[in-house]
């Protein structure tokens, strides 16, 4: 039988697979994915959603906390390999929603700000290419 780390990376490995990957990336040249992308490949219908779905399927209890304002540091947004995501000084990476400037860690939980949403900042260059 699994144990609950075995269970919890088979699950991620499942979300994973069916996020996009480079190979996708390179086939459609110019486009850059976002977390609609995402989401809407997931069944979601908006970030909210599929981060209820993402936890559900990868039984993590990392759900930001009820109050939907950001605080705390803003986090920058960057493109790579097509994605637009924000990298989190823990190590983690999330795609990022341009309509939908909140940033919640699903490496960390957000702990700096009590699981609260961040801020994200999109650069002009990076919002040129959107």
């Amino acid at each position: 039988m699994k144990n609950k780390k075995q269970k919890r990376n088979h699950a991620a490995d499942q979300i994973n697979s069916k996020l996009v990957t480079i190979a996708e990336v390179n086939k459609l040249k110019g486009k850059v994915f976002t977390a609609k992308d995402v989401y809407r490949r997931m069944g979601a219908k908006d970030m909210n959603q599929f981060r209820e779905i993402a936890a559900k399927k990868s039984h993590s209890l990392l759900m930001p906390a009820r109050e939907k304002k950001p605080i705390g540091k803003p986090i920058t947004a960057c493109l790579d390999y097509g994605r637009l995501i924000a990298k989190c000084e823990c190590g983690g990476a999330e795609y990022i929603d341009p309509d939908d400037l909140r940033f919640f860690c699903q490496s960390c939980g957000n702990i700096e700000t009590g699981r609260r949403y961040r801020p994200v900042i999109i650069p002009d260059e990076v919002m040129d290419e959107l």
